[in-house]
């Protein structure tokens, strides 16, 4: 596989970056814990909305503009200083399963930046077309994992509905499950890229568990909500640690009679960081139909895990009314799914690389839309019944 060779000191700046930022929303922000209010939690997903977009159209073209020169080379097989459309095209072999470079052009995308006509990219046009290609890679991955972590956020209400936890400290347990979760899911795309790299039919496994994934969420309605008690983490840090009866404000950890003993947030913690490790399972997979470059999937879902916390305050109150935004999220996997299954008949198509961003962002529309006629509808038959 064909990829760009992106440095670990990539990796390490982004990192260091969004250290920096969580530092500082902690340590000077939010110092003292207080309930988030809706203006509050709009502004902080606007900004990481921003954030991610900067990222996007700043960082993204940058970091694969000085990495265009190798791939350059590469992919230069007659050795001109010059790509042909066969050679952008070029296609590998590995394990019996035909595969296209991730990052791939097609005969649009290829025309679009050959402004000259002459049927070639020279290395100033190559570098436009991977940094357009990245850059709708990774704003495509975004919004697919943003609108996956919305099932998340439902998840969140009722565990902090099922552990009666203030309002006031929901922030601070939050802001700690959004680090675990990075964490978690670094590791988790980490083995995913490696997987994928070196077992492509992969994918057609991850495609039709997301198509499975999507039509159960279609058919099946979980009613009894979420069960703590039967998560196996907090069986097994009951088993491991004394527990605390009571909440101790927003610590995890108290000394009771000399003896050290996990609070009931503590439990709220582990069942939070055991959610994520379960939607991981489908969002990870999901994004590797957008793109399986490593960076791009790495930097994409930790802006949307970034948001989440926010994003949480900004939907919380407002989740009886996405009556139907589950059916569109199932949609949203099973559209995913059979994308990825769908992979080798639709090489033969000029599909516009945009085209997967303008699905889901349909899906997720339809889906809110309805969901607003349904709760008007139903306040209307309320009135009418009075």
């Amino acid at each position: 596989m064909i990829a760009v060779n992106i440095a670990p000191w990539h990796y390490g700046v982004f990192v260091v970056g969004m250290l920096l930022i969580l530092s500082l929303d902690l340590g000077l922000f939010n110092r003292k814990a207080h309930k988030v209010g809706f203006k509050e939690a709009l502004g902080w997903s606007t900004l990481w909305f921003t954030l991610a977009m900067v990222f996007a159209f700043a960082a993204i073209p940058e970091v694969y503009d000085n990495e265009s020169s190798e791939r350059f080379l590469e992919l230069d097989v007659n050795h001109n200083g010059k790509l042909e459309q066969e050679e952008c095209l070029i296609k590998h072999d590995d394990a019996g399963f035909e595969k296209p470079d991730p990052l791939r052009f097609n005969e649009t995308i290829f025309n679009q930046f050959n402004t000259d006509g002459n049927g070639v990219l020279n290395k100033g046009e190559y570098s436009l077309v991977l940094q357009h290609i990245s850059k709708l890679a990774f704003i495509t991955g975004y919004i697919l994992e943003l609108a996956l972590s919305m099932d998340n956020v439902f998840v969140i209400v009722l565990i902090f509905s099922y552990f009666k936890v203030k309002p006031i400290y929901q922030h601070r347990v939050l802001f700690w499950g959004i680090m675990g979760a990075l964490i978690m899911r670094g590791l988790m795309i980490g083995v995913g890229a490696v997987a994928v790299a070196e077992f492509h039919w992969i994918l057609y496994g991850f495609g039709a568990f997301l198509l499975f994934t999507g039509i159960k969420m279609l058919f099946y309605d979980d009613e009894d909500g979420v069960e703590p008690d039967k998560n196996p983490l907090v069986k097994l840090a009951r088993k491991l640690f004394p527990v605390h009866d009571q909440f101790e404000g927003e610590r995890f950890i108290v000394k009771i009679d000399g003896k050290r003993m996990l609070t009931p947030m503590a439990i709220v913690l582990v069942t939070i960081e055991y959610t994520d490790v379960i939607f991981a399972v489908d969002s990870i997979p999901a994004i590797f139909a957008v793109t399986t470059d490593p960076y791009i999937v790495f930097t994409s879902n930790m802006f949307a895990i970034l948001g989440l916390r926010s994003l949480y305050f900004v939907l919380a109150g407002m989740i009886e009314v996405f009556h139907y935004l589950k059916y569109g999220l199932a949609l949203v996997l099973a559209f995913i799914g059979l994308k990825m299954l769908a992979e080798p008949w639709l090489r033969d198509f000029d599909i516009p690389a945009w085209g997967a961003l303008v699905v889901v962002i349909a899906i997720l529309l339809f889906s809110i839309l309805a969901s607003l006629l349904h709760k008007k509808n139903a306040s209307e038959d309320s009135g009418d019944a009075e």
